[in-house]
């Protein structure tokens, strides 16, 4: 899905780890060191920088009863990595 923007084979790749918290059920996965992908390179080069470069990137889904679903979506160039600790 997505294979032409935001799309991968990293993030088929990447086993997500699913915890439930009360009510809340969280479901992640974090891929290192991948190549970026292609709507990502595209913001990269739009702002000066290498689009070839590696990167970090993890997803976060949050449910919480009765419809509540929350998605996030982050990547760091290996150079940001450092900030990755800080997340969400």
């Amino acid at each position: 899905m997505h294979a032409s923007s935001i799309g991968q084979p990293e993030i088929e790749e990447a086993a997500p780890e699913t915890t439930v918290n009360g009510d809340e059920v969280v479901t992640s996965r974090e891929m290192e060191n991948i190549p970026a992908p292609p709507f990502w390179q595209a913001a990269l080069r739009g702002n000066g920088l290498a689009d070839d470069v590696p990167v970090d990137r993890w997803q976060i889904c949050r449910f919480t009863p009765p419809a509540m679903c929350t998605s996030t979506s982050v990547w760091l160039t290996q150079a940001m990595a450092a900030l990755k600790h800080q997340r969400m």
